[in-house]
């Protein structure tokens, strides 16, 4: 894959969120979550050694490459049923730990591995 078809899968999948939901099946993506991954590494990796990776381009693929993982699921609907309990929940009175932190701290560890790979590519790693 090259860093113009890497681009093209990322903007792809950009495009495909729906506002407002928070969750939505991972079979709505354009390609396959692990090849979005990829194509975030291509692009990134292309743009470092070419020295056009800027912060805003920083920003705008950690947060895309994290929100896979914070937005898409096998079953939403789960998700989707877990969110609105909660809700009612806190509506209640019921206050408990929200059941859907794991995917904030999910989406967290894969924003943390996008950036040790640019560390990577650009020499810093453990330095």
């Amino acid at each position: 894959m090259g860093p113009e078809q890497a681009e093209k899968i990322i903007n792809e999948y950009v495009n495909t969120g729906k506002e407002g939901i928070i969750a939505q099946s991972v079979h709505d993506l354009p390609h396959s979550p692990g090849m979005i991954k990829y194509a975030h590494y291509v692009l990134a990796e292309y743009l470092i050694k070419n020295h056009r990776y800027t912060d805003e381009i920083h920003n705008r693929l950690r947060f895309t490459y994290a929100e896979i993982y914070k937005f898409y699921f096998e079953d939403p609907e789960v998700i989707i049923e877990q969110h609105e309990n909660y809700l009612k929940n806190l509506e209640r009175g019921v206050v408990k730990d929200n059941p859907l932190l794991w995917i904030l701290e999910k989406a967290l560890e894969e924003e943390v591995e996008f950036q040790n790979f640019v560390s990577d590519c650009k020499g810093l790693w453990n330095k």
